[in-house]
């Protein structure tokens, strides 16, 4: 179609959509804490279509959704469907809500009365009879929608009207007439989704009649609320008595499926935000699907979850970005700011995506990587070669770092070398001989690379595309310690620009290009490219790496053949019909023309990756025999990394800061992994042994009185391990000298290293007496002043990073959702991340992984 054809045919699609939600024409909005008013995006006139198709059944769109995409659909999906379904709830509520004797208040001024039904003699009024008092007066009918059931019983109503009345913004938002009484409402929308987000989401998005300036967020008066264990619909607002929330929302796929089955069939329309959920819990999404109309927004990167879906015969519709695009004129007038402007950045900078390989050469790199594929080729089809598999995966995540070191290999990268030499050496025996000798070239040519330096030709590429590029360009590197050594390589050689690790992009990101220094395995890449955040993405290629660049490219040109709808398929699942499809579909862009080279997409290497990749998705190692290892409990977060949490590391929670509307009284608290819960928000420092609050309390003394200071604190300690071998020891010994405490109780003393001192400062005497230590007996009041000193270092600490955190979360609701963030504070980068579960129980794992967060992918190549 040529360019006039293409606006016609997107005008007569809109024009299909102005006829369905005439809302959109009416409202503009602001969508985020700092947001410029914008108008509605015309994508979601497809997502509002496949909601309100009839009856049950499902669908999954894709698209490059924002944290905010799903809420903002579901509450304007509720507020097409108040105002179609508003003349029914007047006559349902005028018929039924109210009975006599019942105490109502009268809205806007909220005075309270008692109802007193219809009058008999004068069936055009009601009666309402003054609380404490004999008296009653009779009012118009039609103001019976201005009485709302209360339990409160100030202000008493005494005048001799109800009072001047006045339009809520609900009221002028839609046109109608609630009077601001929100008992009149029954629930349109289910949304799957964290409570709390769907609040914040509320709170920063201001919808208003076109032409009016002031206007208050959705959060102030939109009926929203929240689904309960049991199903049941509860209203946000704890003093409404009748009527239901309007949106109501749960992060629980399984309350959710309850809501659906205590409503009447096809009664409901349910949205759920990204796949991963429901995909883990399909007996959910079979009972949602078959009792009401279920709509799934997902994120293109969530492919397995997807296939899931696909396998329960859910159309999945991947929304082109021509599609996202429809009647924007302009693109760059919308912001990544925007919950609802970077999607339609994202689409603007999709159209225009292109991935090459700048080839480069390094032979000693190359002859360790085809060591390592020969392995690759001799194990293949081999059973019960985990041993192997693992050996390899660590000498191809060291190729790769050192593929990354353009300007020489770190002293950390080496010492990734080394841990993989003593793997080899304990697990020789056990490998076949074959193997054993390649491995040993591999470690060979690594070793020359490390210690003669590599790169050469990475670093005249990298150094040469900074100089010719004139846009706002940045570097992606594999991890955040290669990160590190990159920007600390480039500025010494005077480039200044972001150097930031794959897993660290966000969608709030925008870059003319983007350099990717080696590649950092198929999933992260994906993500990056998904991430639509620049047009232009160049990989810096030895052939090992640029045969992988091909086969992603490879693959992704299938994806999208397999992933396309034409109107014939999307026309039931939209509601559409396929007149108004047809053109459209045949304006998306052609697929890519294969490289010349052909690509082996089945390399036996490919194959072990992948296999690398399910068994490490799966769960991290164990320990293996002879390995210094630490008991620690699996916690996965959503975004593709975990934590293997000892029994007293104690992680931040943002909860009340990310979910609260404390704004800056919301306090940080700390909790241990047998106590974190699905959907808590924890805090990762990204880098450094010390945690933020032992920092930030070290600079508030000093650190040199800190340490002072602390040692005497625990001065306590050493007498309590006197006292025996164990807590139940310890804890009879206590008890022989009065002091009565349970044995986990002692269990945290003696195992928590960063116990500062017991609860009650009187156990100090108590320890020195049970031990017989003098010194300690003399020394209570000094060690008490140091444990309070201590504490209060500690809690200014929290004050001070709560402050700092929340700076840093406002204005960033875009990036606040599954995927991890990644916040700049005074004392360093720290990942924000949600648990997606906690394995109940300890296991033994390697002493170096214990303790921090780790990315699912980082040890596959």
């Amino acid at each position: 179609m040529d360019g006039d054809s293409t606006v016609e045919a997107h005008r007569e699609l809109i024009g299909e959509f102005r006829r369905r939600f005439p809302l959109f024409d009416g409202i503009e909005g602001q969508f985020g804490e700092h947001g410029e008013t914008e108008s509605i995006p015309w994508f979601f006139g497809f997502i509002l279509a496949a909601v309100a198709k009839s009856g049950p059944g499902a669908c999954c769109v894709v698209l490059d959704k924002t944290p905010g995409t799903t809420a903002i659909a579901a509450m304007l999906s509720g507020l097409v469907r108040l105002q179609l379904d508003f003349p029914d709830l007047v006559e349902t509520y005028a018929r039924n809500a109210l009975t006599r004797g019942q105490r109502v208040k009268v809205k806007p001024g909220n005075f309270v009365y008692e109802y007193q039904g219809v009058w008999e003699e004068y069936p055009h009024l009601f009666k309402l009879k003054f609380l404490g008092d004999d008296a009653w007066r009779g009012f118009r009918r039609v103001d019976v929608l201005r009485l709302e059931p209360t339990d409160l019983v100030h202000p008493k109503g005494t005048g001799r009207d109800l009072g001047a009345f006045e339009r809520s913004p609900l009221d002028r938002l839609l046109d109608l007439t609630t009077c601001g009484n929100n008992s009149l409402i029954r629930n349109a929308v289910l949304v799957q989704m964290p409570r709390a987000h769907l609040g914040r989401v509320a709170e920063a998005t201001i919808l208003a009649p076109k032409g009016v300036e002031q206007f208050a967020p959705l959060a102030r008066f939109l009926p929203w609320g929240f689904i309960g264990h049991d199903g049941a619909l509860k209203p946000n607002d704890p003093f409404q008595l009748v009527g239901e929330p309007l949106v109501a929302a749960t992060s629980v796929p399984e309350d959710l499926a309850l809501a659906c089955s205590r409503a009447d069939p096809g009664t409901k329309t349910v949205l759920v935000d990204g796949a991963r959920r429901l995909a883990r819990d399909l007996q959910a999404y079979d009972d949602i699907a078959a009792r009401q109309r279920l709509v799934v927004l997902a994120s293109p990167d969530e492919s397995e979850d997807l296939r899931l879906l696909k396998e329960r015969d859910c159309p999945v519709w991947h929304m082109s970005a021509d599609e996202v695009l429809v009647g924007e004129t302009c693109a760059d007038s919308r912001t990544r700011a925007s919950l609802v402007g970077a999607t339609i950045r994202a689409a603007d900078v999709r159209c225009r995506s292109r991935v090459d390989a700048v080839e480069c050469n390094d032979d000693v790199l190359q002859s360790a990587a085809t060591s390592l594929e020969r392995i690759a080729e001799m194990i293949v089809d081999k059973e019960g070669v985990e041993e192997v598999d693992e050996v390899l995966a660590r000498l191809f995540g060291v190729l790769f770092e050192f593929s990354e070191c353009c300007f020489g290999v770190g002293v950390d990268s080496m010492g990734d070398l080394q841990t993989a030499r003593d793997e080899i050496a304990r697990q020789a025996r056990w490998l076949e001989p074959g193997v054993v000798s390649e491995l040993c070239n591999a470690v060979e040519a690594l070793e020359r690379a490390g210690t003669m330096g590599s790169g050469g030709e990475k670093a005249e590429a990298l150094l040469s595309i900074l100089a010719e590029h004139d846009g706002t360009l940045a570097v992606a590197a594999r991890s955040p310690r290669t990160a590190k050594k990159l920007r600390e390589d480039l500025c010494d050689l005077g480039a200044d620009l972001p150097v930031v690790p794959v897993s660290a992009f966000g969608p709030s990101d925008e870059f003319d290009g983007i350099v990717v220094a080696a590649w950092p395995n198929e999933r992260r890449f994906t993500r990056l490219k998904n991430l639509s955040v620049a047009p232009y993405i160049r990989v810096l290629a030895y052939p090992f790496e640029r045969r992988r660049v091909l086969r992603h490219q490879a693959r992704e040109r299938a994806r999208s053949r397999s992933n396309r709808l034409d109107a014939e398929q999307l026309s039931p699942i939209l509601g559409i019909a396929r007149r108004f499809l047809a053109p459209l579909s045949r304006t998306q862009g052609a697929v890519e023309h294969p490289p010349g080279k052909e690509i082996v997409l089945d390399h036996p290497v490919f194959r072990l990756e992948e296999r690398i990749a399910r068994r490490q998705g799966t769960r991290p190692p164990v320990a293996s025999s002879g390995e210094e290892s630490r008991e620690a409990q699996l916690v996965q977060f959503f975004g593709g990394c975990y934590a293997l949490l000892t029994e007293w590391c104690e992680l931040p929670v943002l909860n009340d800061l990310i979910d609260s509307n404390k704004g800056d009284n919301a306090k940080l608290t700390s909790a241990l992994a047998s106590t974190l819960s699905t959907d808590d928000f924890v805090l990762f420092r990204a880098g450094g042994d010390k945690e933020f609050l032992r920092l930030i309390a070290e600079e508030i003394l000093g650190p040199e009185e800190y340490a002072r200071v602390r040692k005497v604190a625990e001065r306590w300690k050493p007498a309590l391990h006197r006292l025996g071998h164990g807590p139940s020891m310890i804890q009879r010994r206590l008890a022989e000298h009065g002091l009565e405490r349970t044995p986990p109780t002692v269990a945290g003393w003696l195992g928590n290293p960063d116990r500062i001192g017991p609860g009650d400062y009187n156990d100090i005497e108590a320890i020195a007496r049970a031990s017989g230590d003098t010194e300690l007996l003399c020394a209570k009041e000094e060690v008490r002043m140091a444990i309070s000193r201590i504490r209060g270092a500690h809690q200014t600490a929290g004050m001070q990073l709560s402050r700092l955190i929340l700076g840093e979360l406002r204005g960033r609701l875009n990036e606040l959702g599954d995927q991890p963030t990644l916040l700049d504070l005074d004392y360093g980068q720290a990942w924000v991340v949600q648990v997606a579960s906690v394995e109940a129980k300890r296991q033994e794992y390697p002493a170096g992984q214990v303790n921090r967060l780790i990315w699912s992918a980082d040890s596959v190549f």
